[in-house]
């Protein structure tokens, strides 16, 4: 993101990277800023650098409702075992859960 100030407290974002296009570019400012007001500076820049991209990459994930064509669910199956850590989002939320054949067949009454 790249953005200036516009005098004041008032800043003007001037672009946004291609990553962002499922996000709202001012929801994510306003989440960077929270987070620095709320204390969670992180003085390393690197470490600076890699929460900014964690926030960045909540704000432009597919979020429950959205709608997906058939090749971007595959693609995102076919790149998950690729992930660094790939059972959990950034949160620490799981992305897949295990259920067992009998599980299933609890729940549709079939045993």
């Amino acid at each position: 993101m790249l953005f200036r100030s516009f005098g004041g407290n008032t800043f003007i974002l001037r672009a946004v990277p291609s990553l962002l296009d499922r996000a709202d570019p001012k929801r994510l400012l306003l989440d960077i800023v929270d987070d620095l007001l709320e204390g969670k500076r992180v003085e390393e820049p690197l470490e600076r650098q890699e929460r900014v991209i964690m926030i960045m990459a909540c704000r432009g994930a597919v979020k429950a409702g959205d709608k997906l064509e058939w090749k971007e669910m595959v693609s995102l199956l076919q790149e998950l075992p690729r992930m660094e850590h790939p059972y959990t989002c950034p949160h620490g939320r799981p992305t897949m859960v295990e259920i067992t054949r009998d599980e299933l067949e609890k729940r549709f009454g079939r045993k």
